[in-house]
């Protein structure tokens, strides 16, 4: 088996390199699909983000990994002033975030870089940030990955974790759907938005697999509505009408079932353990 250049393990480069178009292609349509500024920043408030930068020195850069087009780093850096760094394995997304950050004027700076194998120091990031990136090791290096994570961790660091939650009946139907009907027929939608790697993520697989590797959770699991939730027909011209009618199906099982129904996302902060 060999690794890509994003850390994603695989024994055959074809498929290596469909998973980065995947990805190439979700920048291209990630800022249709954005919350208002204003949402972003309340989520950052549950998770105790704001109390937390405000304890670290200024100076100490925001890593956020699976970095796409850069959004939460360009959020923190317009709200606090800090510098980031951004990693990814789609170059299309990181010349993107670099030409807005030059644009903008903002201390971010981004590199392409094996998520299992960053070129980091030990305890380099006293913050790092990890969204919607994780579930894409699903399958192959998961427990790689947050070793990694917590290598380059400083030892009095905190790992902001952000994830599509598989409570959610929509990411069930859409994340278990996908792997199925991959196993049996080729569908231009499904090849277009998933991988073979990735999979929603539950609090407890998250909890367990980051104990294991000596992270543990400080602020539990915080859901909140993304896009999908408030918006739930897709934005894609391309989804077939039995995917809009899905979407729409489980927006309404949300608001009649219980708490973890009505969040696509869930939200935690780690640390390390201590030894």
């Amino acid at each position: 088996m060999t690794q890509g250049d994003a850390g994603i393990p695989t024994s055959d480069p074809r498929k290596y390199e469909m998973e980065v178009a995947v990805f190439d292609r979700m920048t291209t349509e990630h800022r249709r699909i954005l919350l208002p500024f204003e949402e972003y920043v309340a989520v950052y408030r549950k998770m105790g983000l704001s109390p937390w930068l405000a304890s670290q020195p200024a100076d100490a850069p925001v890593l956020e990994i699976g970095c796409w087009d850069g959004l939460h780093l360009f959020n923190l850096s317009r709200i606090t002033g800090r510098p980031g760094v951004g990693i990814d394995i789609s170059a299309f997304s990181l010349e993107a975030a670099a030409a807005e950050a030059r644009r903008n004027g903002l201390p971010v700076t981004f590199a392409a870089m094996d998520a299992l194998r960053t070129a980091f120091p030990d305890g380099t990031f006293r913050t790092i940030f990890f969204f919607n990136a994780l579930h894409h090791f699903f399958s192959q290096g998961f427990a790689e990955v947050l070793t990694e994570v917590r290598r380059i961790l400083h030892p009095q660091g905190r790992l902001y974790l952000g994830e599509v939650s598989l409570l959610y009946p929509y990411n069930v139907l859409a994340f278990v759907g996908a792997r199925v009907i991959k196993k049996f027929v080729r569908v231009d939608c499904i090849e277009r938005n998933f991988t073979d790697n990735e999979m929603g993520l539950w609090p407890g697989f998250v909890r367990r697999h980051a104990r294991h590797v000596g992270l543990e959770v400080v602020v539990g699991s915080v859901g909140f509505f993304s896009y999908v939730t408030r918006h739930p027909t897709p934005p894609d011209d391309k989804t077939p009408p039995l995917f809009r009618a899905v979407a729409r199906t489980c927006a309404l099982l949300g608001k009649v079932g219980p708490e973890s129904w009505k969040h696509d996302c869930l939200h935690m902060a780690l640390e390390r353990r201590k030894e």
